[in-house]
């Protein structure tokens, strides 16, 4: 089970990573759209930088068996995963079809959601 918990955890970290490096190049395709795009890249990879933390700290728990943070982290690694697939997912989609619009709701991973960390 904690290979497939990791395995699984890190694929998903991966495509999110994957997808956020095609949106990035989109970006750099389409000069006359990088101002509307941009600040919303600052904020999807704040987001992935503490999914991979929480990955992480996951993983370590894993190795040491301690199983309440194991599904505490799994917890917040899942809800990032939550707040930040979707806009990513419909940026990359509206870069593609070459929209001029940003996504519906931008993100925010403020500091006060660091607290878990």
């Amino acid at each position: 089970m904690d290979k497939i918990l990791i395995t699984q955890v890190y694929a998903s970290l991966l495509s999110l990573e994957k997808k956020l490096s095609e949106i990035k190049q989109l970006i750099s395709e389409r000069k006359n759209k990088a101002d509307k795009f941009l600040p919303l890249i600052t904020q999807y990879e704040e987001a992935i930088r503490k999914m991979r933390k929480t990955a992480n700290i996951l993983q370590l728990n894993l190795a040491k068996n301690e199983w309440s943070e194991v599904v505490r982290n799994t917890e917040i690694f899942y809800g990032l995963t939550f707040l930040v697939r979707g806009e990513i997912l419909i940026t990359y989609g509206k870069l593609l079809r070459n929209e001029s619009e940003m996504a519906s709701a931008p993100v925010s991973i403020s500091s006060k959601e660091n607290r878990f960390h």
